[in-house]
């Protein structure tokens, strides 16, 4: 039978399965993920778990199986890589996906099925995540004992559909939500200290007068 993992056979009446998937490159990446030296990849499958590409096309290397999600590699110490699973769920490994730990949040309310995180490119040891709010931490390379701190509140009762940090100015992140609501955006300044949220109004001429989701935010580098 096909599922979204592909195709599988049964030859005891569904006792038990097996893949038949050699070849059928037909996977889909929620997002990628690319390692300093841009030699590998990480990326998070629907229902084909974490997949990291050492260089041979047709052998990669799944780390942690399920529905994998967003991607995310330390781009000063590359033996640090993440991914998630669904609704708040994420992992990172410290030995370039060879070991996984759980990394937990205080609560996951309000994630999304697949929730938006983000590493600073410019300090690895920095996360955000976004559930019905925002989570900030400064040590992530700690995996599991990774401190959280909550930098929003609950915003709007909405759920977070993406984060940014902002790469000219390290003590700010910015934060999309799921549904308008007139505020569709946030900012956060003092990250980490002041956590000050200012909400920024979208014109509607330019995101449509349906509600609609914030997929990604991009702070212009130059």
């Amino acid at each position: 039978f096909v599922t979204d993992g592909g195709v599988s056979k049964s030859e005891d009446g569904g006792a038990t399965f097996f893949d038949l998937n050699n070849g059928l490159n037909i996977s889909q990446s929620y997002g990628i993920a690319v390692s300093p030296d841009g030699q590998f990849i990480n990326s998070g499958t629907q229902d084909n778990g974490a997949q990291i590409y050492f260089g041979d096309q047709q052998n990669w290397l799944e780390w942690q199986g399920g529905d994998g999600g967003y991607s995310a590699w330390d781009q000063q110490q590359s033996q640090y890589v993440y991914n998630s699973y669904v609704r708040g769920q994420l992992y990172g490994s410290r030995t370039g996906g060879l070991t996984a730990e759980a990394i937990e949040l205080p609560d996951t309310d309000g994630a999304l099925f697949i929730q938006p995180y983000v590493l600073d490119d410019n300090n690895g040891n920095r996360m955000l995540v976004g559930t019905n709010k925002v989570y900030y931490s400064n040590n992530i390379r700690q995996l599991s004992n990774a401190n959280w701190q909550d930098v929003t509140g609950v915003i709007n009762g909405a759920s977070v559909s993406a984060v940014a940090f902002n790469p000219h100015k390290p003590s700010q992140a910015l934060a999309g939500m799921a549904n308008v609501n007139a505020q569709q955006l946030i900012k956060i300044d003092g990250l980490g200290s002041t956590n000050s949220v200012t909400k920024i109004t979208l014109d509607s001429q330019v995101i449509g007068p349906y509600p609609s989701i914030v997929t990604d935010i991009r702070v212009d580098e130059f």
